[in-house]
């Protein structure tokens, strides 16, 4: 996907898979966006986001539960003001991605619950 407002937008969805092999470029605002609701269960996993204008991968209000979290895993941002931007979510992971050249790596505002385990993030301005 190259050259969109938003490579990936999902909108108040539950249980949704957006894994392995997506490439995201060029993003006018974020390569990934997953916006309101009740997101359980959602998976974003093993994708590539080169150059998105705002953010790499996006989530703005939305909750996971205990048992089926938001999931942000294995996937390399580059390129972007923020490679992950968790806003108001909560029950999230976010682990194991590879972020660089990125104002700020992942930023996480009022949110609940959430774990960074093993990013590894260079060259932040």
């Amino acid at each position: 996907i190259d050259n969109a407002m938003t490579g990936i937008w999902v909108d108040g969805s539950a249980d949704t898979q957006i894994r392995n092999g997506n490439t995201i470029s060029n993003s006018r605002a974020d390569g990934i966006h997953l916006r309101y609701g009740q997101s359980n269960g959602t998976v974003v996993v093993g994708n590539t986001i080169t150059e998105s204008r705002n953010n790499g991968i996006y989530i703005e209000d939305v909750d996971g539960n205990s048992s089926k979290r938001v999931e942000i895993e294995g996937n390399i941002i580059s390129g972007a003001n923020r490679g992950v931007y968790n806003n108001n979510s909560n029950n999230t992971r976010i682990a194991g991605n590879t972020i660089s050249d990125v104002v700020n790596g992942i930023v996480i505002n009022p949110s609940n619950n959430t774990n960074t385990i093993g990013n590894v993030i260079t060259d932040t301005t």
